[in-house]
């Protein structure tokens, strides 16, 4: 019986009888071991995280649901927080092959990303553009030519 229930999918396996505080030693260490585990799943950083698990975004308390193909230009830049990802780099990592050039693509969706993220997305302050590079996400408040060296390709 126990063998199944744990080859079904369980956790863990309770008989009886059996003892409440066994038991709430069970439950604790279960809530401990996905406490952890969704502490992974988040990226934070000022006034913005990544929930991986959701796909959302929590903007300064808010939350703020994103379309795939943005929350995965957001979360590539927010692991690159303060660095240059090239345009054919997040085209390469989010469409799965190669821009040949046609980069306005990439452009289109980190305009409504900004719409979404940004409290004015006509002068962005947390994705900025890199001309003739790419995009950066900002985590503090340095001026981009402080940053331009830092390029990820």
């Amino acid at each position: 019986m126990k063998i199944s229930a744990l080859s079904d999918g369980g956790d863990d396996y309770v008989t009886k009888p059996f003892s409440p505080g066994v038991l709430m030693a069970k439950i604790k260490a279960h809530l401990r071991r996905v406490s952890t585990s969704r502490r992974e799943q988040l990226l934070e950083l000022p006034g913005l995280t990544l929930d991986f698990y959701e796909q959302s975004v929590n903007l300064d308390s808010k939350t703020i649901f994103l379309s795939k193909k943005e929350f995965s230009l957001l979360s590539h830049m927010a692991q690159n927080v303060n660095r240059v990802v090239t345009v054919d780099t997040l085209f390469h990592l989010i469409w799965g092959m190669e821009s040949l050039g046609d980069t306005r693509t990439v452009a289109v969706h980190i305009s409504n990303l900004r719409k979404k993220i940004e409290s004015d997305p006509a002068t962005p302050e947390r994705i900025r553009t890199i001309r003739g590079t790419g995009y950066m996400l900002v985590a503090d408040k340095r001026e981009p030519s402080d940053m331009s060296d830092r390029v990820h390709d």
